[in-house]
């Protein structure tokens, strides 16, 4: 018989990329949930992931789980919220790109409070992390870097940069420089 916080607990693998986060996520510590996950995969008598140092990839068992296990969790919620006292919030899964200033997200998370709206969920990535989790439906939106012709987007703010440099240097002076001369 399948746990549903063995499913929770593979859920959070997929949606954090890794054992630990997932592990802090789920409020136990990543011993406990790759127990979880191993028995799991015992029950199911196949291997749910292919691990390395670096990352954790589902394998063909685990992406077949993977849409069964949201549809059950997803049933759950349902049945909690059909049962209790009153509706529980939609859930709203946030990535947000590690280095966007943390006021920029608090202020977003505040007008959201403020306006009554659904329950978010947030995950911090790199760029090429959260247009993976977009495109593959782990995420619903994404606070991030927005390339020409990538997506669909709304622009919500900008950022400049600046360089500092000695006055004696190429391209000090200059009011703009390309990227492409940054590269040496």
């Amino acid at each position: 018989m399948i746990d549903r916080y063995h499913l929770r607990y593979f859920l959070a693998v997929i949606d954090r990329g890794n054992f630990s986060r997932a592990a802090e996520a789920c409020n136990v510590s990543q011993p406990t949930l790759s127990v979880g996950i191993a028995k799991l995969e015992k029950t199911l008598g196949k291997s749910l992931f292919l691990r390395s140092n670096r990352r954790v990839e589902l394998t063909q068992a685990g992406t077949l789980l993977a849409e069964q296990a949201r549809r059950i969790e997803s049933g759950f919620l349902a049945a909690e919220r059909a049962i209790g006292d009153s509706a529980a919030a939609e859930t709203i899964r946030l990535g947000v790109l590690g280095t966007i200033a943390p006021d920029w997200t608090e202020r977003i998370l505040r007008a959201h409070r403020l306006a009554g709206g659904e329950r978010l969920e947030l995950y911090e990535g790199r760029e090429r992390e959260l247009n993976d989790r977009l495109a593959s439906g782990r995420i619903d939106v994404a606070l991030t870097i927005v390339r020409a012709g990538v997506g669909t987007h709304d622009v919500i703010a900008e950022e400049g940069y600046a360089m500092a440099l000695p006055t004696f240097h190429p391209l000090a002076g200059r009011a703009s420089v390309a990227a492409e001369e940054l590269a040496s």
